[in-house]
């Protein structure tokens, strides 16, 4: 499997799944949570989906597959 498939897949996750939910689940939770640890663990998670839905969005593939001839 190479990078562009992975990537591509991973988009398809995030964007049908995982990020359709869980940056405002986290955030809803965070208001309501008791501990720091919880608090903490949830402002992390939610920061994470939301840094690599914008990172997806920025064609990725760029980084990792450069042309020979530059």
């Amino acid at each position: 499997m190479d990078a562009t498939t992975t990537l591509a897949q991973e988009e398809e996750f995030l964007r049908g799944h995982l990020g359709s939910w869980a940056g405002e689940y986290c955030a809803q939770a965070e208001r309501y949570t008791r501990t720091e640890f919880y608090r903490g663990f949830l402002a992390i998670l939610g920061d994470f989906i939301r840094i690599e839905m914008e990172y997806l969005q920025q064609n990725p593939t760029s980084i990792f597959y450069k042309n020979p001839n530059q």
